[in-house]
Parts: C-alpha cells; sequence; structure tokens
C-alpha cells in the first residue's frame, strides 16, 4: 500500500464507530424488508446475499449507522449468531486466529462492505513488517461482540422513512437484556478454550462466509513476517479472550442506560448492585428526613399534642391524587390547607396547625411514593413477561400485534386529521372506502396527498413508490388495485379544479316546484327538457320568420313569393339582424344546457333576454318615428296596421322588461314575477285586444291563467311536502320547543333575551349604515335601493349586504380556510379559556360526574369518536372543533342561496361553544365585541375612543362582520317551527406566517405586514338545548333534501 493510499484510508478510519453493540441506542435483525428499505438493495439476488452476510444494523449512541457481519472476514467466526434482536446485550466472542486471511479476503467480503477494525488490523501489520507485542490494546476498539463497521458514505444507507419501522424501533429502546449469563454456552466456551490452548497450525482452515471451508488463495511468502504475523495474531486473540471471558463472568456489568427508564434513584442504585427490587421503606426514599428524631423530638419541643396527620395512614383516608394538588398550587400558588403568605401578614398564622399540614405532606409524600414504587414493580413485571416472550420465540407475534396496533394508532390520526383539517378530505376517505383503499390513508397523508385533484395525477411509477413505503402495503394486489382506482379517477368530477367544480355544477335534479326559491332558478328551469322544447320552437321560428321576410323583399321572384312593399331602411337594418341573432342565441342555450353546463346556457340566455329587451324599445321608437311621420299637418290620419304594431309594443315592452329583470338580478323573486305578468295579461293586455283582435286575446287569457296555475301549483306542492315533514317531526319540535320554553321561564332569562336582542340589533345596524353609505358612493344619484336592486357586490359588500371574504376565486377560498383551520381554533379555545376558565387546561369536561349532562352529550362524544369532531372542556364551556365544510355542501351554498358569489362563504371554517346558561352567552358576546372591530370600514381610531369611555382593555384580534340572534322569539326570517336557538358570529381573522408558524394578528398590524384574512364562524349553543339541536339539525337536512327530491 502507497504513501497516498494510506492518507486516503486514514480518515476512514478514524470515522469509524468504536463502540460495542451493547452501547446502540436502536438495532434491528435484517429482514428482506428492511434490506430493500434500509440497504437499497433491489433484486432479489441482492437481498439474499445480504441476508446471508449480514445480520443486523443499528444506529449507535454516537449517533452513526452500524452495521453487524454474521461472520468474521478474517477468522470466520460467527459474529451474531446468537445476539439478541434488541440492542443493550453484549456476546462473548473470543478470537480464533488464522494467518492465512488476507487482504484480498477482506475487501472482497459482502461486496465492499467490510470490519474496518479488522482490515486496521491487517493494513497495519503488512505495512509495519514485525509488530511490538508488547504495544497495548487500547489503541484498537472493542470487538467483544464482533466489531461493527460504520457506514462509509460510499456505501450510506438511507434512513429509514417509514413510521412504522421507527415506531417499532423506539418501542425496543426501553427494554434492554440482563447480562450476558444466558449468552454463554458450554459449547462457546470449549471452543475458546481449545483455540488458545491448540494454538496456530498451518493446516487449519479459514470459514468463510457462507461457514464453509475454504484454503487461503492468497499465503504470504515471506516466512518471516509469516511468523511474526502468527505471533502477533496469538497475542492479540489471548489478550482478547481473555478480556471477553472476564465481561461475561462480571455481574456487575450493566447495559446501556436508556433515558425513557421510569425508575426513581433507589431502583437506579439497586441496578448497580445487582438488586432488582424496589425498597418501599419511607427513610430510604426520604434520606435527608428522619421523622423519628427531627419531628418528634419539634413536637415534644412545642407541645403539640393535638392535631397531629396520624390519620393519613388510615385505611379509610382518601388521599387526594398529585395531579390535582398540582394543579391546585399552580391556580393558588399554594398547596391545599397550607397557609398562604397574605394571611401570615395579617397575624392569622398558627405554627401547630401549619406544622401539622407539613407533616400531613410529608406522610402523603410517603404513600405517593409506595405508589410510584408499585408502578415501577408493575413495569417490571410486563418487562420480565416480554423478555420470556422473547426467550420462547413469541417474539414475532408479539410484535406483529404492536405494529398493528400503531399503524391503526397512525391511520385514525391520519383519517381524523383529513376530516377536520382538509377541505376535500372527506370525499378522498369515501373514495378510499369506495375502492377499499382505506390503508392508504397514512400514505397520502405523509406524502401531502390531500384531495382527489392530487391523487389524479400519480402516474405508475408513483403508484409503485407508495406502495412500497409501508411493511404492510407491499402486495403486488394492492399496488394493482390503486393503479386502477386512479385510473378511474381521472374523470370524476370529484377530482377537478374547485373553480371547474364550481362552475360545471347543475341542479338539475331539483324539480320545478322548488326551485323557484333557489337564486339559480334560471339554470335548474334551463335544464328542464319542458323548457327546452319551447326555446328550440321559438328559436327556429325567429330564424325562419326572419329569412323569409328578407326573401320575399329581395328574391321574391325565386322563391316565388308574391312581392311584398320593402319596409323601411332602419326596419331592415335593425330588426331583422336582431331576431336573426336571437333565434340563434336561443338554439345556443339549449346546447349548451344539454351538452356543457348549465352556467354557461345561464349565461347565453341572460345576454338574449337582455338583447331582446333593448330590440323591444328600438322597435317601439321606430314604430313611434313611423307613426309620427305619417302624420302630416294636412292630414293627420291613423294607420290602423302602423298603429296596431306600436300598441302590441308598448304592451309587451313592461313584461318583458320584468322578466328580463328578475332572471337577472332577483332569481328567488321569479315566481313573483311570473304570477304579477300572468295577472297584467289577463287584467290588461286581454281586454284592449277584446275588440281589436279577439284570437290575441284569448291567447293573452290563456298563457296568463297558465302562469296563474303554475305558480299556484308551485306553492302548493311546497306546502304539501313540507306539511308531511313537519307531521314527521312534530314530537321533537314540540319537545324542543317545551325545553327552551322551561329555559325561558328561569328567572332572568327574558331580560337577558331582550339585552340580547338589543346588543345583535345595534352590531347589524353598524353593519347595515356602512353597507348602505358603500352601495350610495357607487352610484350618481347617491340611492343605495337603486343600487341595491342589480345583483353585483360592491366593494366587501354583496347586494343582499353580507359582507364577503377579500377573495371571490373559489379555489383559494378553500386554500385559506385549510391553512387558518387548526389554528383558528387553537388560538379561539385558548382565547376563551383564559377569559372564562381561568387559564386552567382544558381536560375535563363541564360537571363530567352529571349523569343527565353524559346523556345530552351522547350524540358530541359518538362524534367524537369517530373523528368528526374534537372537543375541549373546562368547568364552564365546550369548545368543539368542527370540520371544514365538505366541497359538495359548499357549492351548493354558493350556486342556491348566494348566486355563485363564492365570496359569500362565510362558514368554511366553524366552531362551537356550548355553555350552560343565557348569561354565558351574553358574556361572550360582550367580550368577543370588545375584541373586535365591527364592520369593515371603521378605524382602530374610532374602536379606541370608545374603548376609554368603556375602560375597555381587550387586545383587538377581530373584525365582527355579523351576528344573527335566533334566540329571539318573534323571527320572521325564518320557519318558526325550526328555529334552532343559538347566537351565530362572523369574525374576520388576520395572521401571517413566519418560520413555518402561523402568527394570528391584530388588526392594527394587518396593513403593516401583509397579513392574510379570513372571515370564520363561532357559534354558541345553549347546554341543555345542544341534544335537542342535534336531532333538529337532521330535520333541517331533510326538509332540504325533501325540497331537492
Amino acid at each position: 500500500m502507497t504513501v497516498s493510499n494510506k492518507d486516503r484510508e486514514k480518515p476512514k478510519v478514524e470515522n469509524k464507530c468504536k463502540h460495542d453493540p451493547s452501547q446502540w441506542r436502536s438495532s434491528n435483525q435484517l429482514n428482506p424488508t428492511i434490506c430493500t428499505v434500509m440497504l437499497g438493495r433491489k433484486t432479489e439476488s441482492d437481498v439474499r446475499q445480504a441476508m446471508e452476510h449480514f445480520s443486523q444494523i443499528g444506529q449507535c449512541q454516537c449517533g452513526k449507522k452500524v452495521i453487524l457481519c454474521k461472520f468474521c472476514p478474517l477468522s470466520g467466526d460467527k459474529l451474531a449468531g446468537r445476539l439478541p434482536k434488541n440492542c443493550g446485550q453484549r456476546t462473548p466472542n473470543p478470537i480464533i486466529f488464522d494467518n492465512r486471511a488476507t487482504k484480498n479476503a477482506i475487501e472482497s467480503h459482502s461486496n465492499g462492505a467490510y470490519h474496518r477494525y479488522w482490515k486496521s488490523i491487517h493494513d497495519r501489520m503488512v505495512s509495519e513488517g514485525p509488530i511490538d507485542l508488547t504495544e497495548p490494546l487500547n489503541d484498537f476498539p472493542d470487538c467483544s461482540s464482533g466489531s461493527p463497521s460504520i457506514l462509509e458514505s460510499e456505501i450510506s444507507f438511507p434512513s429509514p422513512n417509514s413510521e412504522l419501522f421507527m415506531n417499532y424501533s423506539n418501542q425496543l429502546q426501553p427494554f434492554s437484556e440482563s447480562p450476558m449469563e444466558e449468552m454463554i454456552h458450554d459449547e462457546h466456551t470449549s471452543r475458546c478454550e481449545q483455540s488458545g490452548s491448540v494454538g496456530m497450525s498451518p493446516s487449519n482452515e479459514s470459514q468463510w462466509l457462507d461457514g464453509s471451508v475454504s484454503e487461503s488463495k492468497n499465503p504470504t511468502p515471506n516466512q518471516e513476517v509469516e511468523s511474526a504475523e502468527d505471533a502477533w495474531f496469538e497475542m492479540q486473540a489471548k489478550v482478547l479472550r481473555e478480556k471477553n471471558m472476564k465481561t461475561a463472568a462480571d455481574i456487575a456489568w450493566k447495559s446501556f442506560s436508556m433515558d425513557s427508564t421510569p425508575v426513581n434513584g433507589s431502583a437506579r442504585t439497586s441496578a448497580h448492585t445487582g438488586d432488582h427490587s424496589y425498597a418501599s421503606d419511607p427513610t430510604k426514599i426520604l434520606p435527608s428526613i428522619n421523622l423519628e428524631n427531627d419531628y418528634m423530638s419539634f413536637v415534644k419541643l412545642h407541645g403539640l399534642t393535638n392535631g397531629w396527620p396520624d390519620f393519613v395512614f388510615q385505611e379509610d383516608f382518601i388521599k387526594p391524587s398529585l395531579s390535582e394538588v398540582v394543579a391546585y398550587a399552580k391556580k393558588h400558588k399554594h398547596l391545599p390547607g397550607v397557609i398562604p403568605e397574605k394571611y401570615i401578614n395579617e397575624g392569622d398564622f398558627s405554627c401547630q396547625r401549619e406544622i401539622a399540614s407539613v407533616l400531613q405532606y410529608v406522610e402523603m409524600l410517603v404513600l405517593w411514593a409506595k405508589e410510584l414504587s408499585d408502578g415501577n414493580k408493575l413495569l417490571e413485571e410486563q418487562i420480565d413477561r416480554f423478555k420470556k416472550a422473547h426467550s420462547t420465540g413469541d417474539e414475532k407475534e408479539l410484535m406483529m400485534k404492536i405494529s398493528r396496533l400503531l399503524s391503526n394508532i397512525v391511520t385514525k390520526r391520519c383519517i381524523q386529521q383529513l376530516q377536520l383539517s382538509r377541505p376535500q378530505g372527506g370525499e378522498l376517505l369515501q373514495w378510499m372506502r369506495e375502492n377499499g383503499l382505506i390503508c392508504f390513508a397514512r400514505v397520502f397523508a405523509k406524502n401531502g396527498l390531500h384531495s382527489l385533484e392530487h391523487v389524479a395525477n400519480l402516474d405508475q411509477q408513483d403508484c409503485e413508490n407508495l406502495t412500497v413505503s409501508l411493511e404492510t402495503l407491499g402486495s403486488i394486489g394492492k399496488r394493482i388495485e390503486l393503479q386502477i382506482a386512479v385510473q378511474n379517477l381521472q374523470g370524476d368530477i370529484r377530482a377537478k379544479d374547485m373553480n371547474f367544480r364550481l362552475h360545471r355544477f347543475s341542479d338539475c335534479k331539483i324539480p320545478l316546484w322548488s326551485a323557484w326559491s333557489s337564486a339559480a332558478a334560471v339554470e335548474i328551469l334551463l335544464t328542464k327538457f319542458y323548457v327546452q322544447i319551447p326555446l328550440v320552437f321559438l328559436g327556429v321560428f325567429l330564424v325562419l320568420r326572419t329569412l323569409f321576410a328578407f326573401a320575399s323583399v329581395c328574391m321574391p321572384s325565386y322563391f316565388r313569393i308574391a312581392s311584398q312593399h320593402a319596409p323601411a331602411t332602419m326596419v331592415m337594418i335593425t330588426d331583422w339582424p336582431l331576431h336573426l341573432v336571437e333565434g340563434l342565441l336561443w338554439l345556443v342555450t339549449v346546447y349548451e344546457a344539454r351538452m356543457k353546463c348549465p352556467m354557461a346556457a345561464r349565461n347565453v340566455a341572460l345576454f338574449n333576454l337582455k338583447l331582446t329587451t333593448y330590440h323591444l324599445y328600438l322597435q317601439t321608437l321606430l314604430e313611434v318615428k313611423d307613426v309620427m311621420s305619417s302624420c302630416s299637418a294636412q292630414t293627420c290620419r291613423w294607420d290602423g296596421s302602423r298603429g296596431e304594431g306600436l300598441v302590441q309594443d308598448l304592451l309587451v315592452l313592461p313584461a318583458i322588461s320584468l322578466i328580463s329583470f328578475g332572471c337577472s338580478n332577483l332569481q328567488p323573486r321569479l315566481l313573483l314575477f311570473l304570477m304579477i305578468i300572468g295577472c297584467y295579461l289577463l287584467a290588461v293586455i286581454a281586454p284592449i285586444y277584446w275588440n281589436l283582435d279577439r284570437f290575441k286575446a284569448l291567447l293573452n287569457v290563456g298563457v296568463g291563467a297558465a302562469l296563474l296555475l303554475m305558480c299556484a301549483s308551485c306553492k302548493c306542492f311546497e306546502w304539501v311536502v313540507m306539511k308531511n315533514q313537519r307531521k314527521q317531526q312534530e314530537e321533537q319540535v314540540q319537545l324542543y320547543k317545551r325545553e327552551w320554553g322551561s329555559q325561558v321561564e328561569i328567572e332572568g332569562n327574558k331580560e337577558l333575551i331582550a339585552r340580547l336582542k338589543y346588543d345583535a340589533d345595534r352590531i347589524n345596524n353598524v353593519i347595515t349604515e356602512q353597507y348602505r353609505s358603500c352601495f350610495a358612493s357607487a352610484t350618481r344619484t347617491g340611492n343605495w335601493r337603486f343600487r341595491s336592486l342589480f345583483a353585483e357586490p360592491v366593494g366587501r359588500f354583496s347586494f343582499q349586504g353580507k359582507v364577503r371574504q377579500c377573495t371571490r376565486d373559489f379555489g383559494h377560498l378553500f386554500s385559506e380556510a385549510s391553512s387558518i383551520n387548526d389554528h383558528f381554533h387553537e388560538f379561539m379555545s385558548e382565547l376563551l379559556q383564559k377569559k372564562f376558565c381561568g387559564g386552567i387546561g382544558l381536560s375535563k369536561a363541564a360537571m363530567r360526574d352529571d349523569k343527565k349532562l353524559r346523556e345530552r352529550l351522547e350524540s358530541l362524544q359518538s362524534a367524537s369518536m369517530l373523528g368528526e369532531v374534537r372537543v375541549d372542556g373546562c368547568d364552564k364551556m365546550l369548545f368543539v372543533r368542527g370540520p371544514i365544510k365538505q366541497p359538495a355542501r359548499a357549492i351548493q351554498k354558493c350556486v342556491r342561496v348566494y348566486g355563485r358569489d363564492s365570496g359569500c362563504l362565510t362558514d368554511l371554517v366553524r366552531a362551537t361553544v356550548i355553555v350552560e346558561s343565557l348569561a354565558q352567552v351574553e358574556e361572550i358576546l360582550s367580550f368577543l365585541e370588545r375584541s373586535s372591530i365591527v364592520g369593515v370600514n371603521r378605524t382602530l381610531k374610532e374602536l379606541s375612543e370608545e374603548a376609554v369611555r368603556e375602560n375597555a382593555d381587550e387586545v383587538v384580534f377581530f373584525r365582527m362582520t355579523r351576528v344573527k340572534n335566533y334566540f329571539e322569539d318573534d323571527r320572521t326570517d325564518s320557519d318558526a317551527n325550526l328555529t334552532l336557538k343559538m347566537l351565530s358570529i362572523n369574525l374576520e381573522i388576520g395572521w401571517i406566517f413566519e418560520n413555518d408558524k402561523c402568527m394570528v394578528l391584530p388588526v392594527e398590524d394587518w396593513d403593516l405586514k401583509t397579513a392574510e384574512t379570513h372571515i370564520c364562524e363561532l357559534q354558541v349553543h345553549l347546554l341543555p338545548l345542544f341534544d335537542k339541536h342535534q336531532e333538529m339539525m337532521k330535520f333541517v337536512i331533510e326538509n332540504r333534501k325533501a325540497l331537492a327530491r
């Protein structure tokens, strides 16, 4: 070996791990899965070769990854034949020296992965020639269980990327085997003695990796060097063998201590001495306190003859738990029963009482220590049972059970995260259940696949990588099922972009009689075939009429049509082209509704209605002009044909204008407009035409009667359906009303309801004034009512007066909700906890021992167990973390209620607070009002002036954009039979992310730090009504489905 080679080899030798396996933090026996994941073996031959050559792979306490081979490359001795699967135990390994092992044998071992300890010995022996036998062995690492080689960069192994693998390793860390008495066997010992007594013989053969005996292929040519090698190996083997035998026979040897071992100080002392029993004597647990000498002499000196806390050791004494005492001390800053500092200053102090109290805690400390000792003994018994299972060969089954349990826990957490924190997580879980792929929940959550849109983009290679990332998912069948499901997902609307889904959404299944109350009434009507057929006939009629009129004037001889007088030039320029365009647009509307999406059909239809209205106005003006020109100054005669056309246009103009305005801006009131038009046809147009044209009069009568009959039928159908629904729900409605009536009858609640109504109306009035001011500034006339007639938002307000989100992009809205959902819940829970629960951690449910309360919260507990919600509780309230509104329901609400204005969706992120009384509801509303700016146009300066007048010192974190008080008994905007009593508050919150941490900012910092904002919903419920509220919500959903069937 040259000098340059030595220089390159030196840092690798110094970088090797110098610890034996007893000091490894974790170790795993090699299996095919670990060969694939940790060693990067791909083919079956590589895996088989690694299984033959290597025994274990782990990580030492020094942070280096190490690997242990089965056979020594020099001696052929089995290094890990009996080594346990977990770490923390050393195995004696006497060396059978063999001077015929060469450098070629070492470097060819396991494809380059060899023991650098043995290689350093061989290289040093070859390079230095004769070896000084007196040289100490401390320069070399300990080889008591076979020297572990550090994994160098050229054969680096990736860290495990499987949570199951890491959990498996972590579960093994606390368990360390006892010293080596059961690992030493007579056969091994005799082999050591034989190798030490017989010495080295030239005819000895070296065992190779597979255990076979082979001749050395590269003997040393120099006889002197060969004898020096024999002497040096014999010397090193003798020293190491004696050291190993001493280690095996030393009962004071202990394994590498782990931090997670739950033992006390006495237990650690006993571990050093070899005694594994845990003492329960108080003098050993508390060595600094001598109860017999110190305290008894103190009692006799001061004459304390009564109040001595001997009752602590009585059997009927109920000792408080240590956690309760700690919680009390954390809250009150002193122990229970011990006099606080302020009372000492006031002179209320009794030395006898305080000494007795202190001694009582000393005695209870003995009992708590005894409980800890018993717990440690129980843990020891569990460890012994685990060791027994390990020694009898049942560890494989036990570890499989542990792995399955850990896998189920992690999977449940991933499912809960998808349900609560991901907008499309519910759809993803539903798709996995439909295809039998729920086992991939962990894999999808780990790789950031939180929606079907992300899953649909996976290719075949991605599916294979996801399948092999977990040991339990390595079957080819699951991989094929995943690939087929992903391929079938390509045409699913749930896998598309959120904006695309909103654009292509169709409510075609809603019946005609219930479509009139929807903000998408025009879209629903255009999807009905009995509406499409008349539109097709109308379009064809307008096109053919225009072509016929054009042909009769321009080419009468070609079509053999009698020549007619040419109409006015303006009529040919405007009337004919517009009629042709209108007919074509009606045909395009039907095509869009049937072949593409109702939204596109609605846009075409609304444009065509506006064009028809403008055309009618233009035609009326032309008719007036023609009539005026026909009346000369000398002879003013009435032209019947022209006058009849003018009258017809004037009569039709109001109806067309009304239907065009209603379809464009007030679709939920479209049925009312149709009723007005029907009355107009019957009461106005029909009598006018009765003497002029009897046919047109009868036609108007028929159309008007049909419109009125259709309106009456729709209302009757809706009334019948809702009556049947109420009949099924009557019993539950009466129970709900009775429970609410009992709450109203409580003394003082009527005054609280009146104050809540006043506060909610005051807040809403401020927002309404801002809305009117905003809409008035958008018109030249300054009249907000005129501007609100058009269904277009102005600034942050919709045309209905609701404060909208800052963004109108539907996909970005869900992205914001996913980012802030968990942080909003955490912030609100902490804020309300600090204000109303005294800062105590939310660990106990309110009135946890109340049996009636547990029955009331049974539905909430069931939802929490299923992972649908998360509940935080304290002594005064419950905070329920609700899931993000799912896309299907959000799209329905956006289309049916807000006319596709996605900015009006303010309940994507929602939470619920459950309190015991109406007084707490008022307190929460007052607190949130002090912590908010009401509306979107008020400045912080105005709020600070009000805060000074009210002496408020709350930090302003929100903008309060709406308060809906359902506790009113005189509400008129909802059905009285289904009014659910609660308080709904919309709060806008602002945040930024710094170093991957979400920071909720006060309102004054939103513009300065360019914070993202989102409006969230907080609902406040009464505890006595909450169980009934859950039942009533089911009825509300059923009513909604009944109207949509």
